[in-house]
């Protein structure tokens, strides 16, 4: 396939492999994980001076993409786009390096099919759309070999000793991506491990054509030298680097077996995925039915070709695979498709090997069957993820979309010089993501544990809190009388959690209604005006009231969408909302919002408002110019 059409292909793959990892990054997955996150701050660190050579924050990371993001914050602020997109393009780099990988170790089409395979899997696709350090190790590792193997290759073809600058110049190269491997994730710290299996069958099966002690030492050395470091931040800091495998190994703890950890393992490709939403579609193995029978018949062959045949190539596929497995193995929550990137793109090998070797044994006919298969498989497991995936109504609370939504609505209402935000101290503490995207501003005021609240001296301020605080710091902080419209937050829940619950309360002062003529007048309480906004599945209605004088019936708001006769839509809830009626002080005015759910298209003229108050529990009605309900025509409360 040497020729303008295998090159067409690998160029439409690639693009193809950039488009899926590029495209709708920055919302998509949507939200900002809190390992993002702490990467960005490293990064921002980085930007201001620091140099560290490993991160100890958040269980300790290495460096190596900390150091891109830097430069891609540089380049594209502080967004979740600038934290994402050094890893999509190292996805897209990867399928490249596969495609060299399997060139290298076996044919053109087998590289192809490979490269195919990394482009449009799922498991590839959904980590690297993740701003996550893990992303470095396939791309770098895979380029590692392919250059190592090639040096080798060039090395042993001349016939002198002596290393020239045309094999030794490559040789170093592949040490220098050896070590730098190391600065990528943790798991590649089983690198060497698979290096010496590799070589120990290499030796004890094919000793004639085993490297030469100054081949090998052309490659150590640098590879050392690069090492060394890092090596010696880990001797003074052990408790620091190697922190984070003793926290998820699950030797010791009895929590699982290794035997089920294995049994998971292996079942990933073909049976049981990742159960986690941040790393998978929950459950979906890494291939489909037809591939996963492939992906084992292809282990079998180059078990075969490697042990009976003694082919080196075969041997390294299996065990580069088998080694950089042992991460999700030998740890909990198996199978762990995040720890098993190592195996990234060496286990795509398997199903291309086992499809070769049916290309070769079928006519152009069953040829055609087989690319269109191909296709058609590698573009279904690419939708998933803009389909499936991302209608998946676990995602958003996986990766903390409430976070993303808060800093959005932050920095919009911070961006008006005049405006005050508040923001509860323990949510800028807990969730790195708000440090992050909003930043330290000079009309940022965080509000830290037990400080006295004093009256703002603005008149445009809005307050952030926990759930758990109520209306009380909103009333320490604004003296009446005071415009304030309640809202809770962006929805969240953590992974452990059932049930999703707001995450924050916004409590924003409004400029005060003067002399305002009342929609109705239920006596301590006046509506002042009502508007319908366009809301997810229907609207919000916003509700403007004056407490005349202090409240002390417990007073209920309903509202009612009707159709003619019928019952369109209804909410129902305490005067106030989130700043409840009793909690009133006189001349203070409350926007509450209310939602209605609409379940199918309505025509508006036809619709029309009904809403009053009742006293719980009695249910009895308060009347409002005789009336125990306002009629308002639908069309005159639509926002313009």
């Amino acid at each position: 396939m040497q020729n303008k059409t295998h090159w067409a292909l690998l160029a439409l793959i690639v693009a193809f492999g950039l488009w899926a990892r590029l495209w709708q990054l920055e919302n998509l997955p949507p939200g900002f994980y809190t390992d993002e996150a702490f990467y960005a701050l490293d990064a921002v660190e980085v930007m201001d001076g620091a140099r560290p050579i490993y991160f100890p924050a958040n269980n300790g990371r290495e460096p190596l993409y900390i150091y891109l993001l830097a430069g891609s914050i540089q380049l594209l602020g502080r967004t979740s786009l600038a934290v994402r997109a050094p890893a999509a393009l190292l996805g897209a780099l990867t399928v490249l390096a596969a495609y060299g990988l399997a060139r290298t170790l076996f044919n053109p089409r087998v590289g192809l099919i490979v490269a195919a395979l990394a482009a449009g899997s799922l498991w590839t696709i959904a980590l690297n759309r993740i701003g996550l350090r893990a992303n470095t190790l396939p791309p770098l590792a895979t380029l590692m070999l392919v250059v190592a193997v090639q040096a080798w290759r060039r090395y042993s073809f001349v016939k002198h000793p002596s290393m020239t600058f045309r094999t030794l110049a490559p040789t170093l190269l592949a040490g220098v991506l050896f070590g730098l491997c190391f600065y990528t994730y943790t798991a590649a710290r089983l690198i060497p491990l698979s290096c010496v299996a590799v070589c120990l069958f290499w030796y004890i099966a094919k000793r004639s054509s085993f490297p030469t002690i100054r081949w090998l030492t052309a490659f150590a050395l640098p590879a050392a030298l690069v090492i060394a470091p890092l090596a010696v931040y880990a001797a003074q800091n052990p408790a620091i680097y190697f922190g984070r495998v003793e926290q998820v190994a699950i030797v010791g703890r009895g929590e699982r077996s290794l035997f089920d950890n294995l049994f998971a393992v292996l079942g990933m490709f073909t049976w049981q995925g990742d159960a986690n939403a941040r790393h998978n579609l929950p459950g979906r193995p890494v291939f489909d039915v037809v591939l996963g029978l492939l992906f084992w018949g292809g282990v079998a062959l180059a078990a075969y070709r490697g042990w009976v045949r003694r082919e080196l190539a075969y041997v390294l596929a299996l065990v580069w695979t088998a080694t950089m497995l042992l991460p999700t193995a030998l740890s909990n929550e198996a199978p762990h498709f995040l720890r098993a990137i190592g195996a990234i793109p060496m286990a795509f090998v398997f199903p291309a090997l086992a499809l070769d070797w049916l290309w070769n044994k079928t006519n152009r006919l069953g040829q055609g069957v087989l690319s269109l298969a191909l296709s058609g498989s590698v573009l279904l497991n690419a939708a998933t993820y803009f389909t499936t995936y991302a209608q998946d109504e676990r995602v958003p609370f996986y990766f903390q979309a409430a976070l993303t939504t808060l800093a959005a609505e932050s920095n919009a209402y911070l961006a008006e010089p005049a405006h005050t935000l508040y923001l509860d101290y323990q949510l800028w503490e807990k969730f790195p993501a708000l440090r992050f995207l909003i930043g330290e501003r000079a009309n940022l005021v965080l509000l830290e544990p037990q400080a006295t609240l004093e009256p703002v001296n603005t008149q445009a301020a809005r307050l952030v809190l926990r759930p758990e605080f109520g209306v009380s710091p909103a009333l320490a902080l604004w003296p009446a009388p005071v415009h304030l419209q309640g809202e809770n937050g962006a929805l969240y829940r953590n992974d452990n959690e059932v049930n999703a619950y707001p995450l924050y309360l916004t409590f924003t002062q409004q400029a005060l209604e003067a002399n305002a003529q009342p929609l109705a007048d239920f006596g301590a309480a006046q509506l002042l005006a009502v508007q319908a906004m366009p809301a997810a599945n229907g609207y919000n209605i916003q509700l403007t009231w004056a407490a005349n004088a202090p409240i002390t019936e417990d007073l209920h708001v309903f509202v009612h969408l009707k159709d003619g006769e019928a019952m369109a839509a209804q909410a129902d809830n305490v005067l106030g909302g989130l700043y409840p009626a009793q909690s009133w002080r006189a001349g203070d005015q409350v926007t509450q919002v209310e939602w209605l759910l609409l379940t199918e298209e309505l025509q508006p003229a036809r619709l029309r408002l009904v809403m009053g108050l009742y006293r719980f529990p009695s249910g009895e009605r308060l009347l409002t110019g005789g009336q125990d309900a306002v009629e308002l025509p639908w069309l005159s409360l639509l926002s313009q």
